[in-house]
């Protein structure tokens, strides 16, 4: 049997990363270019901060406003200053920028703050394998860990790992020093360790599990935080191979990608000796965890392995047996 057995963290060589570029930012590089962390990839003076007015929720008929307009493109407005005035109605920008009407066939007004000097850079080393306007392409390797749940967006920052010796929470721990940060709390994320980070700032929050809330609902929480929460498996504990390897990734560039439910972490060493620990053949007696209905979250111990159809054969702690398949359950180190 060579499927992945351990699937907590996989190494991959060839993994392409989207470093995005603002409107405006001039790129810097071109495709085939080796880069590192610190390259610039883009540069320019720019807004960097715009806000929308979309005209659609006010005018049914875009094209008949333009002579209501009482600002011209360009111009300088501060918070309540008019932009159109039909009649008693009068529209106010919301904030303090600069009028900019390129997209108003679209319904839209813009609001750019003012331009400010802006670098881009790479943040990870790796190769530029395609460029856009909008985003360029690097190329590395990476190691990914598969989360069971994202809460929130996908969001970037360097790692922090702030989790005990055993990979349990301190709160504590949660700091000034968590600002701006992904942290491994470790354990069950908590009500009060998400109340705590975002409190001092951090982006997101990686944890083994996440505890229940009875009274507050989580997501209205982080929707209003804007943070991030991954969980790796739901249960509260994770192995302590995985726990070492989170370590090692201390104070690393790392994404929690929503889309694709994973904590990703850029990194050079991505070995075959470091692979072979976490992706192997599943042993009898190796210890598991299972992911599959009626037992779903029970650990037991391999009894017997089909390998003309990768079912496994799992002895559970109350005695019972259960066949299940071998993608249902994760090895526990």
């Amino acid at each position: 049997m060579n499927m992945p057995f351990i699937k907590k963290i996989r190494y991959i060589n060839k993994y392409r990363y989207a470093r995005q570029n603002k409107d405006g930012a001039h790129i810097k590089v071109v495709i085939g270019d080796s880069v590192s962390k610190d390259t610039i990839i883009a540069s320019g003076n720019i807004s960097k901060m715009v806000y929308k007015i979309k005209l659609n929720d006010v005018f049914s008929n875009i094209q008949k406003i333009e002579k209501y307009i009482c600002r011209v493109d360009g111009e300088l407005v501060l918070k309540g200053d008019s932009l159109i005035k039909k009649g008693s109605f009068n529209l106010s920008s919301p904030v303090e920028g600069i009028v900019d009407f390129s997209a108003l066939n679209n319904g839209v007004i813009l609001i750019k703050s003012f331009p400010e000097d802006v670098t881009i850079k790479s943040m990870l080393d790796g190769d530029i394998v395609d460029i856009f306007d909008d985003k360029v392409i690097i190329e590395t390797s990476v190691a990914r860990v598969n989360l069971s749940m994202v809460l929130g967006d996908s969001v970037e920052a360097q790692f922090k790992y702030i989790a005990d010796d055993r990979g349990y929470m301190d709160i504590d721990n949660i700091n000034a020093s968590c600002i701006d940060k992904i942290i491994y709390v470790g354990g069950y994320i908590t009500r009060e360790a998400i109340k705590k980070s975002v409190a001092v700032g951090a982006s997101g929050i990686i944890g083994a599990g996440i505890e229940i809330f009875d009274n507050e609902n989580i997501e209205d929480l982080i929707n209003a935080s804007s943070i991030s929460i991954g969980i790796i498996d739901g249960f509260g504990k994770i192995s302590d191979t995985t726990i070492n390897e989170l370590k090692n990734f201390d104070g690393k560039l790392s994404l929690i990608e929503q889309d694709t439910s994973a904590f990703v972490i850029p990194c050079e060493n991505s070995t075959e000796d470091i692979k072979s620990s976490f992706i192997r053949s599943p042993k009898i007696n190796d210890i598991v965890q299972i992911f599959s209905f009626p037992v779903w979250g029970q650990t037991g111990v391999i009894s017997n392995i089909n390998d003309s159809n990768n079912m496994l054969t799992v002895t559970l702690s109350s005695g019972s047996e259960v066949d299940v398949h071998l993608f249902d359950v994760i090895g526990i180190i």
